[in-house]
This record gives C-alpha cells, sequence and structure tokens, in this order.
C-alpha cells in the first residue's frame, strides 16, 4: 500500500495535506518549500496510522464527514441521505477528480439557500488527536 512520511514520521493520509504541512513546520522559522516527503511503496505502518485507503473505505470516510456536516448546518441528515445514490456518488467523483462545476450541482441541493443553523468547522489543534468540533 502506498503512504508518505516525514522524517521517518508517516503522514495520516485521512487529514488534509496543508493541515499535515501546518503541523509539522509549526516550529520552523523559515518553512521550507517544497516540503520534502518520502513515498512508499510497502512496509504500510499498522501500528501508527488507520487502515490503509481503498476506494470503499474513502467513500466511506468522505459520507460520514458530509452527515456530519449536514446536521451541523441543519440539524438532521434529511438533505445528505435523501441524494439519490448517483448523486452522492457523482459528489465523492466530483472531489476525487477536481470538478468544481460536477461539485456544485450536487453540493448546491445540500447547501440550500436558507442561513444554517450552524458552520460546520472543524479545527485541528496540535498535539490533540482528535479535532475540536464544538458548537460555536
Amino acid at each position: 500500500s502506498l503512504w508518505y512520511s516525514r522524517e521517518d514520521q508517516p503522514l495520516a493520509w485521512h487529514l488534509p495535506v496543508g493541515l499535515l504541512y501546518d503541523l509539522d513546520m509549526a516550529k520552523a522559522s523559515s518553512p521550507p518549500l517544497p516540503w520534502n516527503i518520502e513515498v512508499h511503496t510497502r512496509g504500510y505502518p499498522m501500528d501508527r496510522l488507520l487502515p490503509p485507503p481503498r476506494g470503499d473505505l474513502l467513500y466511506a470516510h468522505h459520507m460520514s464527514m458530509m452527515k456530519e456536516s449536514d446536521f451541523l448546518r441543519h440539524g438532521s441528515t434529511n438533505k445528505i441521505m435523501r441524494l439519490s445514490k448517483e448523486d452522492q456518488m457523482s459528489l465523492f467523483a466530483s472531489l476525487r477528480q477536481g470538478d468544481l462545476e460536477g461539485f456544485w450541482r450536487v453540493n448546491g441541493q445540500l447547501v440550500g439557500t436558507g442561513y444554517p443553523r450552524n458552520i460546520p468547522i472543524r479545527l485541528y489543534l496540535p498535539n490533540q488527536l482528535t479535532p475540536h468540533q464544538s458548537l460555536v
């Protein structure tokens, strides 16, 4: 399985790459660019990372995040759950392919036009294993 590391530290595949960079460079006075990371094709560190990503695992992770976001925004998961399977798959595919038009075709149904109950934001703090997700 493909995985990445920086200075012998595995990089968590499920965290945004910008966050990984920020956490890695938090103490650097002048963060280097480009960010040098290593690509590995064997020896996946199962004891230090979530199981390697597969298509079905990535999709399940994506849907879980979408349901959390929908619940925070609207107080229920009705909008995401009422999407057709085709639209759910299309939303996921558009993210993977960088298809902004395809993304907004489906995401527009989720966001709607009214004011949200809450704005779903996830904060990652240094030295914490889980993100901070309190309602604001």
